[in-house]
């Protein structure tokens, strides 16, 4: 498996800059998205509308959903919520009126069409992914309805890309705390060219900035900041009002990456497959293709 360091650099940054390019301003979805289990909950409703669509599944309701993630009171007072911000709608059965589907807003497939647009194309960039997908994902929408149709691995297997990876198992738990880590590679991808070569990178993240973007508070991201340096992720100085992140943090990203480019690039080969194909199964420690 190739380092983080043997990496394009310039395509990391990009991808960085891309994925929080996403969330910038969106105050309403980043206070709504802000943990990880709730993206997931919400990914899945999409997944369900669109199994249900090819008739290889059921529609989602709030209490399957409760039934295989838990959180009964957080799942019912975050889908009332998105009902409220109209990007989730209720649906009654035709047959029994006590049956209520949620059903996804046009807003909402667009959303997690345009994430996993940036996923794909990173992914083939960085040598993940089999390329083309990206594109077909973008330009036709029977492939997009089939991509989703075909995702529900990516969320029954999200946990396992971060078993063993300390460092984004913490993230997945704090407010915004994926787009936090992001902010830092961001950062130091950016000051990466002007550092010379095995020299540690010294950058200044812009906490108020981030802040901003995001949606948090500066505090926030200033105790998620110390916390990473606790748990020796990076290394501050604070005459310089800088910070250098440590080894560790970029191993284990690499590993998260790779684990979970493999993820989206299963589905994006199982939106190809005819009906009776076996599932395919993506690696858990994939590494770029050759």
């Amino acid at each position: 498996m190739e380092s983080w360091d043997g990496l394009p650099q310039d395509v990391l940054l990009e991808y960085c800059e891309s994925n929080l390019t996403m969330f910038v301003g969106e105050r309403i979805v980043n206070k709504l998205l802000s943990r990880s289990v709730l993206c997931h909950a919400l990914g899945r409703v999409v997944i369900m509308h669109f199994e249900a669509k090819r008739g290889i599944g059921s529609r989602p309701t709030l209490s399957r959903l409760q039934r295989s993630i838990g959180l009964e009171r957080t799942l019912a007072a975050f889908f009332a919520m998105l009902r409220v911000a109209g990007l989730v709608a209720v649906e009654g059965d035709v047959v029994d009126r006590r049956v209520k589907y949620l059903v996804p807003s046009r807003h909402v497939i667009e959303g997690l069409r345009g994430w996993l647009v940036v996923q794909l194309t990173y992914g083939e960039r960085l040598g993940f992914i089999a390329p083309g997908y990206a594109a077909r994902l973008q330009d036709d929408d029977a492939y997009a309805e089939r991509f989703y149709s075909c995702a529900r691995h990516v969320l029954e297997n999200v946990e396992r890309t971060i078993e063993g990876i300390p460092l984004w198992t913490w993230l997945s738990t704090v407010e915004c705390g994926d787009r936090i880590g992001f902010s830092l590679l961001r950062a130091d991808g950016a000051a990466r060219p002007s550092s010379l070569p095995g020299e540690r990178t010294w950058f200044s993240l812009g906490s108020p900035r981030v802040a901003s973007d995001l949606g948090v508070s500066k505090s926030h991201v200033r105790n998620v900041i110390n916390e990473a340096e606790a748990r020796g992720y990076l290394r501050q100085d604070a005459r310089n009002q800088t910070m250098s992140l440590e080894a560790s943090f970029f191993e284990e990203t690499h590993r998260w990456f790779a684990r979970t480019f493999a993820l989206f690039d299963t589905s994006a080969a199982r939106a190809d497959a005819p009906f009776t194909a076996a599932p395919l199964v993506a690696s858990a420690v994939a590494g770029p293709r050759p």
